[in-house]
């Protein structure tokens, strides 16, 4: 087995949300370490900036000054890493309404849902790999070539796929892997072994 099967062979890492507590003033009250290590991605947490001006820095403007009523998402980059950014209201005990909670996620990379997918409906690596090819665009013809196989075999890898997804066309296999969302991949976490980062 060559380097590259062997990577394909592994859960990608998907990482684990960052959640941030703020006041009425807008002021952080608690955060989780995962926030503190999206916040001050590229670097290492606890050096240079304090966590208040790094939230201030990084947290999209809409977000911390969120209105209390509804919810506000938003999207924010950390280094090269793209963060979904979502601001709760909360009701708690001792604590005015204008305290929110920050979810920082981050954005799931094809590779991630791919690997869900191909766990989801038991592919094996040949036919992932296949997937990936044919979602950069390619034709049957190139997927061969990429794969070293002919592409009858290329076709007879699609029409298992097919059938273990559940459609009969490529467009309804891409139809079924775009439609896939971060909240199918939760459900799905235990079942595909994702390890958090």
């Amino acid at each position: 087995m060559n380097q590259r099967q062997n990577r394909q062979d592994h859960a990608p890492a998907i990482s684990m949300p960052g959640l941030l507590l703020i006041g009425p003033q807008k002021d952080l009250i608690a955060s989780n370490t995962e926030a503190i290590k999206i916040l001050s991605y590229p670097g290492k947490p606890g050096k240079g900036k304090q966590l208040t001006a790094l939230v201030a820095d990084k947290i999209p403007m809409e977000v911390l000054h969120a209105v209390p009523q509804g919810n506000i998402v938003a999207e924010f980059i950390s280094g090269r890493r793209r963060y979904m950014c979502t601001c709760h209201s909360l009701d708690m005990p001792g604590m005015t309404k204008a305290t929110t909670a920050i979810l920082l996620e981050r954005v799931v990379s094809p590779e991630v849902t791919l690997y869900a997918i191909a766990k989801k409906y038991n592919l094996t690596l040949r036919e992932r790999e296949a997937i990936g090819h044919l979602l950069r665009g390619l034709t049957s013809k190139e997927i061969a070539q990429e794969m070293h196989i002919s592409p009858n075999t290329v076709k007879a890898f699609f029409r298992l796929i097919m059938t273990k997804v559940g459609v009969t066309t490529r467009a309804g296999l891409i139809g079924r892997i775009a439609g896939s969302t971060p909240a199918d991949l939760q459900e799905n976490r235990d079942l595909v072994g994702l390890r958090g980062t």
